[in-house]
């Protein structure tokens, strides 16, 4: 998780935690032999590596702290927008399903281009809910850069954060794939 995305979480990131676990070679066929406790005190399960999947994941993140904040936004005179682990779930489920109605499948590729921000993690996993692909662009490239990267992925369906990125973006090129495009925030004609 880059920087910008350690703000959006109300934990810090456990990345870490695993990375020093791995280093003092406490890890035994794939599981820790330890674990961390959240900010909350209590402790996820964790799965059989067979059965690991990050919908799984979220699943079980969900069914141990529920109506947690699992996401926070930034609004701005220090307010914030703030996803429950439960609102997390449905949402990844949302954007599964509204994929799957776009005619996305298992293994189809599906664009995103959008700064790191809660929105951005929902539509990421329900992409991987769904069983798709996600091809992301770093949005701090130029743009045609960005249209170069997603036109070479052969997206079935393209996520854009905003109405001014999704501007840039046509401006650049994006205009010439001819996949659904569909907008993380606000509206724009031609997009869902």
């Amino acid at each position: 998780v880059s920087g910008h995305g350690r703000a959006l979480f109300q934990r810090p990131c456990r990345y870490s935690k695993l990375m020093e676990l791995a280093r003092a070679g406490r890890f035994e066929q794939g599981k820790a032999k330890e674990t961390t406790r959240t900010a909350m005190g209590k402790m996820a399960p964790s799965l059989p590596a067979e059965r690991r999947t990050i919908y799984r994941m979220l699943q079980q993140s969900e069914a141990t702290w529920g109506a947690a904040v699992a996401l926070r936004h930034p609004l701005g005179q220090g307010q914030y927008r703030e996803w429950s682990w439960r609102e997390y779930r449905q949402g990844a489920e949302e954007v599964a399903a509204g994929l799957r109605t776009l005619g996305v499948g298992v293994g189809d590729v599906v664009g995103l281009a959008s700064e790191t921000r809660a929105e951005f993690y929902i539509a990421d996993v329900g992409v991987m809910t769904n069983g798709a692909i996600a091809a992301t662009v770093y949005t701090s490239m130029p743009a045609a850069d960005q249209v170069k990267t997603l036109k070479a992925c052969e997206p079935k369906v393209v996520i854009v954060e905003n109405e001014k990125m999704l501007a840039v973006l046509e401006a650049a090129g994006l205009s010439e794939l001819d996949v659904p495009r569909v907008l993380l925030s606000g509206a724009a004609v031609g997009t869902i």
